[in-house]
């Protein structure tokens, strides 16, 4: 790669590729182009929809042909823009990691989606749309090379399992089981989303539809019973439960996560095969995720809070779907994690599961109520909000949190629940709040931020308020002699 010093280009399927993808760009225009020349003729028309396509089309190519990166033995070189100009400059010190994504035209045209990780923000890494799999493979290998990372730059080693025993990986039976618990409603979006988009080529229209069940609203009342109530749940169901198969297969097929060196290298996808790179050094909180019927089997999903740029840093999945066994291994791999047993975390105020119920949902009932006074119907919504009232509590309640040593676990939720671990030194800010209520109560929320972290930082919420300042305190002195010696464990 040193030596090759010439100017290189995308794969010349690039312009089409951005046709296909500016379709609803072309939309407006489109309809503008059949308004004006619909009355001229078929032909004419037909041509001035060709004129269009073909301006989309030349602004594609002349961007194709403006575009060009150059290898250099100490940088890639990147120039792009059709009248302005950018030209940038990426020093392969700085490339920490190249991941490469496959996606079902890329694999059929022995291409591949290549990007330049350089622990920056997303704008300052390089994308490679579309380029030879051999070139991507030799660039990886070179940037690996250079941190230390003996690599393969067969075509193979991106379509087949690393030769090292994986970390992790997801069976057949095992996507099965997990799309079986992903209950998913996409299908309900797909559907209503196609409707409005291609609304105007229905034969009918929803206004149609609305006017339909005006007029016969009294038979439809008189075929509803408790058996069509079922069976139409019953579909629901179904179809939710399939959609989520399919999207567990999508997404999840082939995954693997295996350890080359310091680094975790992840490839899964059934139609886009991604393979990214998670530096263990980057790493900076775990969190295994598990709803109530996963725990019940001791499954989990395991994540990792990452830093660095837009495609690894934030949450990055390790195992879609792990037993016990399973998730204490790639949470030893990833960073000593070990998780604690769920009598260990310590509870937060009692009054805390009450807390969500009082503040949302007992004000919504004194709407419904209020309302009901002038129009009765509405109180069968005080049945809605005395199920979210519930729901809430049952969801609150097993809120926790303990440090052990140097780590500090915080759980959350009970439908769906969450169990964080973050490192002490991975902490950038501590934080303690307090809202009206909150004050009323003598209580308070300590929120712990570090690099990547989702918006807020982790959250304590509702301790006592002695408590929380007193793991403010010890949070924070810790962060001030982390450089020198830790505090010992209380």
């Amino acid at each position: 790669m040193n030596g090759a010093a010439r100017p290189r280009r995308l794969h010349p399927v690039i312009p089409l590729v951005m046709l296909v993808k500016q379709v609803p760009e072309m939309v407006l225009p489109m309809i503008g182009v059949i308004a004006v020349a619909r009355d001229e003729g078929f032909g004419t028309l037909l041509l001035a929809v060709g004129a269009l396509v073909a301006v989309f089309l030349a602004f594609g190519v002349l961007a194709w042909w403006r575009f060009t990166y150059t290898l250099l033995p100490n940088e890639m070189y990147i120039e792009s823009g059709i009248f302005s100009r950018n030209k940038r400059s990426i020093p392969w010190d700085r490339v920490q990691d190249v991941e490469i994504e496959r996606g079902p035209l890329a694999r059929v045209l022995g291409l591949a989606k290549v990007k330049l990780e350089t622990g920056a923000a997303g704008s300052d890494e390089a994308l490679l749309d579309s380029i030879a799999l051999a070139d991507a493979l030799a660039l990886r290998d070179e940037v690996r090379a250079r941190r230390g990372i003996v690599g393969s730059t067969s075509v193979q080693s991106v379509q087949q399992d690393s030769p090292e025993p994986p970390v992790f990986k997801m069976t057949v039976p095992r996507i099965l089981q997990a799309g079986l618990t992903n209950f998913s409603v996409i299908w309900l979006a797909v559907i209503v989303g196609a409707v409005q988009y291609f609304d105007d080529l229905l034969p009918g229209s929803i206004d149609d539809i609305e006017e339909w069940i005006g007029v016969h609203e009294q038979e439809i009342w008189g075929r509803v019973s408790p058996v069509t109530i079922l069976l139409a749940l019953g579909l629901f169901v179904v179809l939710g439960t399939v959609a989520g198969v399919i999207q567990m297969f999508v997404r999840n097929y082939g995954f693997t996560l295996s350890l080359e060196g310091r680094t975790l290298r992840r490839l899964r996808g059934l139609l886009t095969r991604s393979e990214i790179a998670i530096p263990l050094r980057r790493i900076q909180a775990a969190r295994t995720a598990a709803h109530w019927l996963w725990r019940r089997h001791g499954l989990a999903r395991v994540d990792v809070q990452t830093m660095g740029g837009a495609s690894s840093g934030g949450v990055q999945e390790l195992a879609p779907l792990a037993n016990a066994g399973e998730a204490a291994r790639v949470l030893a791999i990833a960073g000593g994690f070990e998780r604690i047993a769920p009598e260990r975390f310590l509870a937060v105020a009692p009054v805390h599961q009450w807390y969500d119920a009082q503040t949302q949902a007992l004000p919504l009932a004194l709407i419904v109520l209020i309302a009901g006074f002038f129009w009765s119907p509405v109180w069968w919504g005080l049945l809605f909000v005395g199920l979210l009232g519930t729901v809430q509590v049952i969801g609150a309640r097993p809120h926790g949190w303990r440090r052990e040593g140097a780590m500090l676990h915080v759980r959350h939720g009970w439908f769906a629940q969450d169990h964080w671990l973050l490192p002490l030194d991975s902490m950038q800010s501590v934080s303690l709040s307090a809202g009206p209520l909150q004050r009323r109560l003598d209580l308070a929320t300590v929120a712990i931020d570090s690099a990547g972290a989702p918006t807020g930082g982790l959250r304590i919420r509702n301790l006592a308020v002695n408590e929380a300042r007193a793991l403010v305190e010890f949070l924070r002195t810790w962060r001030r002699l982390e450089s020198e010696e830790a505090p010992s464990a209380g």
